[in-house]
């Protein structure tokens, strides 16, 4: 049986095996009639960077998108599925330091992609009722397809077009990936069980979009203007992955990132 990709469009899409199937998220009732070995319900993330709105249409959306219609994309497809994997978020636990893994108390400074990852993650964990779904909780990804609208979309789009830009506070610690890191995790676990995507280890993020830009050349005092009001909250809320053993060093990390932009360089 083939795989299929629910969120054709997704970051992490991009980087499953090209066999896999592939559908829209606005239209994944047209693969039911297919059995599948391992579904990944890949969509839902498009909208984070709108998380604090204070508009009711798009608070809304976020449970609409990562809870109604995650679940009843769940519902269909689990009975004609081996697996499926669903993506949550490590940011259930930002509001904690240190080493997490997902028998740790969810605890987290809420936003409305928060407490809608956390409505579908609550549900989706009860076993009884979803034995073949597998949460997964990554931390923060970022390749060259994450959209403009995310910080990294903004550094990459900045350095492949030479265009400067202005970003908030970036002085803080993370643990980040680069999604084909994330894809190759998703694949790796057993049927039902909700896992962890993280490398297990945090950069100073900074740091690491300084080095970006000069790997290319270019000086980040010269191509970024910093503004911000308030300190990020991540700055005193350093949190990782507790798998650590088998995850690539940030180096890795960069290099990859590195490689795409290159690419994107390349064929612009």
């Amino acid at each position: 049986m083939n795989s299929l990709i629910i969120g054709s469009t997704s970051q992490i899409s991009h980087y499953f095996p090209s066999q896999y199937s592939r559908v829209s998220s606005r239209n994944y009732v047209s693969a039911m009639n297919d059995k599948w070995d391992t579904v990944y319900i890949c969509f839902g993330e498009n909208r984070t960077f709108l998380a604090n709105t204070t508009d009711n249409l798009t608070m809304n959306a976020f449970y609409d998108v990562n809870h109604n219609m995650t679940i009843d994309a769940v519902e269909k497809f689990s009975p004609i599925s081996r697996k499926v994997v669903v993506y949550s978020t490590a940011e259930l636990w930002n509001d904690t330091c240190g080493e997490v893994d997902v028998n740790r108390p969810f605890q987290f400074k809420s936003n409305h992609y928060i407490m809608s990852k956390y409505a579908m993650s609550v549900r989706l964990k009860d076993k009884s009722l979803y034995p073949n779904v597998s949460v997964a909780y990554p931390f923060n990804f970022n390749g060259i397809h994450r959209s403009g609208e995310f910080l990294f979309g903004k550094v990459f789009d900045s350095i492949v077009n030479r265009k400067s830009i202005t970003l908030g506070d970036t002085y803080y610690y993370r643990d980040i990936l680069h999604p084909s890191m994330a894809a190759a995790e998703s694949m790796s676990h057993n049927v039902g069980e909700d896992f962890m995507i993280g490398s297990g280890r945090v950069v100073f993020v900074n740091d690491f979009i300084r080095e970006l830009y000069k790997m290319f050349d270019l000086s980040y005092d010269d191509m970024v203007t910093e503004k911000w009001d308030t300190p990020a909250h991540y700055r005193d809320r350093i949190f990782y992955s507790a798998t650590q053993s088998k995850n690539p060093t940030n180096q890795k990390v960069i290099d990859l990132i590195a490689n795409e932009i290159k690419g994107a360089i390349d064929e612009s």
